[in-house]
């Protein structure tokens, strides 16, 4: 029984090369040669919105740019991109006219949100006058001496005609006989040359199962470095009052100030960890602290700082801690400067 195949087959004549099929094949290749390219600068979404950062609307018409990549787009009518990516995540540049470009890296994995900041040549042009308020309320203590207390920072930001970079921070802790109290004010300057910035501030600790009394008055200048250091110089006038059997030993003298404080910014491995330390010096006395703070987010809605500081004021030593959260927030107008980060760390002197 012959069983015959469904292929079939023709014969050429000797010499006659099957020059269609190469044709066809070759043709196949360079049209895959061409479009190449294009299938795989699209295999990944990179999505998000853009946004003012003094009033939180839209901005239609920003560039978006992945330089590596060659590719850009610009946001639609409700300042939303969408744009193509040969990789899972991408830095992409945003720019727009009159206002900070920014880079920033997008995963295709989420939405997100990119907000740009005036550039600051520009403020004092602005039309409109913006006034941005922040209320921290929290908890603080002692947690040797006085482990009950409350926490307030307030911070007040503008842009528009006038310049204002201020922050306030209020402490009272408590516990029996212990108590605590630490008021403070700190004020941006706009000198380019001469200190950024000026802090005052009061203590008062009267611990009785110590015993140790301290009411401290000091003063700062404040001047930032790159890589977002600052340095602190200033001076404190003590009245220290300590256990010398009794009645107790009673100083007053004035101690030589001097802090370091350091900020990761946002696209740090650790972003928006800050850290101080201070030291009061004076041959017959010193004190110093140091300590961390970091902003904290659960979800979407939930947003917290976390503060710890160790001290230790001649021989008396004690370690505070603190956590607030914003009950006020009308955001800050520039995302990524010293200007987001003074009230925190004014907090922490």
């Amino acid at each position: 029984m012959q069983h015959h195949s469904n292929r079939h087959w023709r014969l050429l004549p000797a010499g006659v090369k099957a020059c269609g099929s190469q044709n066809r094949f070759s043709r196949s290749i360079l049209w895959l040669l061409l479009f190449l390219p294009l299938i795989t600068q699209g295999q990944f979404k990179l999505t998000g919105v853009v946004l003012d950062s003094l009033d939180r609307k839209p901005m239609p018409g920003t560039n978006v740019v992945i330089e590596k990549q060659l590719i850009g787009t610009v946001t639609d009518a409700d300042g939303r991109f969408e744009i193509g990516s040969s990789s899972e995540s991408a830095v992409v540049t945003f720019s727009f006219l009159g206002y900070l470009t920014l880079n920033r890296t997008i995963h295709s994995t989420k939405q997100d949100t990119v907000q740009l900041s005036v550039d600051p040549a520009m403020l004092t042009t602005l039309r409109d006058h913006y006034l941005k308020t922040r209320v921290d309320l929290g908890y603080y203590g002692d947690k040797n001496h006085a482990p009950l207390g409350v926490i307030m920072n307030v911070a007040l930001q503008s842009a528009g005609q006038a310049s204002i970079q201020l922050s306030a921070s209020a402490k009272y802790w408590k516990q029996n006989a212990n108590t605590g109290l630490d008021v403070s004010v700190g004020k941006d300057l706009s000198f380019k040359y001469l200190p950024h910035s000026v802090f005052i501030g009061y203590k008062s600790i009267q611990y009785r199962d110590a015993p140790f009394e301290l009411k401290q008055t000091r003063g700062l200048f404040s001047y930032r470095l790159p890589f977002f250091f600052s340095v602190d110089l200033g001076a404190a006038w003590n009245d220290v009052q300590k256990d010398g059997h009794s009645p107790l030993t009673r100083q007053r003298l004035l101690t030589g100030t001097i802090g370091l404080a350091k900020v990761f910014t946002y696209f740090s491995p650790v972003r928006n960890l800050g850290l101080s330390a201070s030291v009061n010096y004076n041959p017959h006395w010193m004190s110093w602290q140091a300590g961390a703070y970091k902003p904290m987010s659960i979800g979407k809605t939930i947003h917290l700082v976390l503060m710890a500081q160790y001290y230790q004021f001649d021989t008396q030593k004690g370690l505070l801690v603190s956590l607030r959260i914003p009950i006020l927030d009308t955001r800050y107008y520039c995302c990524y400067s010293w200007a987001v980060n003074s009230a925190n760390v004014n907090a922490m002197k």
